[in-house]
């Protein structure tokens, strides 16, 4: 069968991985254990776009797709998330003059990264998102519904937009329908940097929300052949993510360099065998933990976490699921069905070794153990 690129429009896309059952949404909260086991499942079949660098779920099936009330995946409890994401929209607003704005973020969430942009004097803010809780403060309103071209009435000065695109099924259209909005905007969007989970042995980020994966030139790509000035790529959060900045073509601003996808091909060649050793060798090690004895808790039921659980500890051999996000926590982990506990649980539970699902918090988590008193061997997954 062939696969047409959502970015270049190319029919070669070449399936190089391939990844049966997984859940659906590692970000929807279940009441129950029951629930969580019985959670929707879905196929993975990543194909590699070799002219622009897309990578692809072409398996994934957007009727399978319900964000609402139930998906959960705030961030910003995390200290370090927080700073990132603080200085971040401190350096947006002073690079883009961010005083007596108007600024739109699709995909806002509870709004926080968005309160942050309206800082500046005068800025206003609307926020769209189905899983928010809909109400306005005064300067900034959030909207329950999927962004559209019609969403905010006048023009538009600013639009970020952060890991959303990634869950996005045509992502030329979206952008196309930003553009109708806010024509004269700027730009910012962020996604997972797909080079991390091919470079780094980011194996964990591979998850059916997902149907996009975006390399700097596939994403430069896709703004570009949407007649935008891609202004600023780089990549934040430890190499985690990948950032765009993009302006209405004729803005006298400088167009960012072209990426090359050589590399990134090179390490899509031998992903499927890095993934199968690195899924391997946790097998392993699970089974040394429960061989010894060791008590074993995970520290981290989001994305990275669920897959963790789903793909490698199907024994749950991790006990013990810990998040900081209290909304989180009492629910259970979809697929597996661990009940996810607050940090606090761990002095109870008394683990042997803690294994942190992202390297960036490993400190962060250290710091947390110490002060409830719980020895343990941080292990990064």
């Amino acid at each position: 069968m062939t696969h047409r690129c959502p970015v270049c429009s190319g029919s070669g896309l070449e399936v190089f991985f391939e990844l049966a059952g997984v859940p659906t949404h590692c970000n929807v909260l279940h009441e129950t254990e029951q629930s969580a086991r019985s959670a929707p499942r879905g196929d993975i079949r990543l194909g590699f776009c070799r002219a622009c660098g897309m990578i692809r779920n072409v398996a994934f099936d957007p009727a399978r797709m319900e964000y609402g009330a139930a998906y959960e995946n705030a961030l910003h409890g995390s200290a370090r998330f927080r700073r990132y994401a603080e200085d971040l929209a401190a350096q947006l607003r002073q690079r883009h003059g961010l005083d007596e704005a108007r600024i739109v973020e699709i995909g806002c969430g509870d709004g926080h990264f968005l309160r942050l942009l309206c800082r500046g004097p005068g800025n206003r803010g609307w926020g769209f998102d189905p899983a928010c809780a809909a109400g306005s403060d005064g300067a900034v309103a959030l909207v329950a519904e999927p962004f559209t071209a019609g969403g905010v009435a006048g023009s538009v000065d600013f639009v970020a937009c952060r890991h959303v695109l990634e869950h996005i099924e045509s992502p030329a259209a979206f952008l196309d329908e930003v553009r109708r909005a806010a024509p004269d905007a700027t730009l910012y969007f962020e996604v997972p940097d797909a080079r991390w989970t091919l470079e780094r042995g980011g194996i964990w980020d591979v998850l059916y929300e997902h149907c996009s994966y975006f390399t700097p030139a596939s994403l430069a790509r896709l703004f570009t052949g949407a007649g935008l000035i891609v202004t600023r790529t780089g990549s934040a959060f430890g190499g985690q993510f990948l950032q765009l900045e993009a302006a209405p073509a004729g803005a006298a601003t400088t167009q960012a360099p072209p990426e090359n996808v050589a590399e990134c091909a090179r390490r899509v060649d031998s992903f499927r065998a890095d993934y199968d050793e690195k899924a391997s060798r946790w097998r392993e090690r699970l089974g040394e933990l429960r061989a010894t004895g060791r008590r074993v808790a995970l520290w981290g039921a989001g994305t990275k976490g669920v897959m963790f659980l789903n793909c490698v500890d199907t024994d749950r051999q991790a006990a013990c699921v810990v998040d900081i996000n209290a909304k989180k926590q009492g629910m259970h982990v979809a697929g597996t069905g661990q009940r996810i506990v607050a940090p606090d649980a761990l002095a109870e539970f008394r683990p042997d070794v803690v294994l942190v699902m992202n390297p960036n918090y490993r400190d962060e988590i250290g710091a947390r153990l110490d002060d409830l008193g719980v020895r343990a061997e941080l292990e990064a997954a």
